[in-house]
């Protein structure tokens, strides 16, 4: 599991987490969401969908991934190995573990603002897609789009810079270093002042509390 205490460093662009157990195991964070690939590809379909010579509307389908190239890990680990030292005691990588995964697809873009110009650029959420928990997190997306957002798509992709962005959002389970917290407190005196002090603790510590009186008390 990530060690959320050891702070993440980067080698050759591909971010690494340390271990909260093993010193030589790091953990691989996901890349930036980029199109998937299938058979060296793009997944990316765009369908027009015209009646009587009109267009009507059409579909998007489109897949995107959080993938690192083998060959690039391929040359993490050999730089992380570099020094001769590390010969007998290597490091080793593996991708960081995923409990949830979920993407959404954003279209970006102006409106006009009413007074004869365009607002600023905004991001309207257009689609949800539920993300593949094993790395790279592909998640796929299917959309229906309006005539006037085939168009736009149409010119996009012809410019190669299409007005889409994907967000996704992963989680990924990690530890805290351990603490341990006594309080002494006197249940006696103030109830009230004793509970709050509890629900301070209560987060993230061990807390152990005991009354003068109590047997549980250090002798």
């Amino acid at each position: 599991m990530i060690d959320l205490n050891a702070p993440v460093q980067t080698v050759l662009g591909v971010d690494l987490a340390a271990d909260s157990e093993d010193p030589l195991l790091l953990h691989v964070m996901p890349a930036p969401p980029q199109v998937a690939l299938v058979e060296g590809s793009p997944d990316l379909q765009l369908l027009r969908f015209v009646q009587d010579g009109a267009l009507t509307g059409g579909h998007l389908r489109l897949s995107v991934d959080l993938r690192h190239e083998p060959e690039l890990l391929d040359e993490v680990v050999a730089e992380l190995n570099r020094d001769p030292a590390r010969a007998a005691r290597p490091f080793r990588i593996a991708p960081a573990a995923v409990s949830r995964a979920a993407a959404q697809l954003v279209f970006l873009g102006q409106e006009p603002n009413g007074q004869g110009g365009l607002t600023p650029m905004l991001s309207r959420p257009y689609a949800d897609a539920i993300g593949q928990l094993p790395a790279p997190h592909t998640a796929s997306f299917s959309v229906e789009l309006t005539p006037a957002g085939v168009q736009i798509l149409e010119a996009a992709l012809r410019s190669a810079g299409a007005p889409i962005a994907v967000v996704v959002r992963l989680d990924v389970e990690g530890l805290w270093p351990a603490q341990r917290v006594v309080a002494r407190v006197d249940w006696g005196r103030s109830p009230e002042e004793a509970r709050d002090l509890i629900l301070r603790l209560a987060s993230g510590a061990i807390a152990t509390f005991f009354s003068p009186a109590s047997p549980l008390a250090p002798r």
